[in-house]
């Protein structure tokens, strides 16, 4: 939640720029000489990646999951205000399902389209400073990566 935080707001809830952090009794840092100790991470750790939220994928079946869920609320609180995802894969049927507002929804897994193909100069690529898309390299980009 710190990275999240951290992202959203960097000034608020991070720590802003490490540029003018000074140590303060090697507990924190504060910003400038007069200001208050800060707890977020700086806002260099936080502008590469996008925070995403972890997604648990458990072998089991789904109604045997739901009734581990009811009976421990403070793991069913995790799942159900989505601050992690869960999806269940399920030994008999060989489905997958995903726990979404409160119900299991089965996944169809046949109908997911396979992922773009990206093509061009894998060096450009690599610049991009934005979060990519899951893709596939092709062929040309595939042999400027190994020279």
């Amino acid at each position: 939640l710190q990275y999240f935080f951290s992202r959203i707001d960097s000034e608020i809830y991070g720590a802003g720029t490490k540029l003018s952090h000074n140590v303060v009794g090697l507990i924190g840092v504060s910003n400038g000489v007069n200001k208050d100790l800060i707890s977020g991470l700086p806002s260099q750790m936080v502008e590469i990646h996008e925070p995403i939220r972890l997604m648990l994928l458990i072998e089991q079946e789904p109604h045997l999951i739901s009734e581990v869920l009811k009976r421990k609320h403070s793991l069913f609180e995790w799942v159900e205000n989505q601050w992690v995802r869960l999806a269940a894969y399920s030994p008999k049927t060989k489905e997958i399902s995903i726990w979404i507002k409160g119900a299991w929804t089965s996944l169809k897994t046949e109908k997911v389209p396979p992922p773009p193909r990206i093509s061009g100069n894998i060096l450009a690529i690599a610049k991009n400073r934005e979060t990519l898309p899951v893709s596939t390299l092709s062929d040309n980009s595939a042999s400027e990566i190994s020279q």
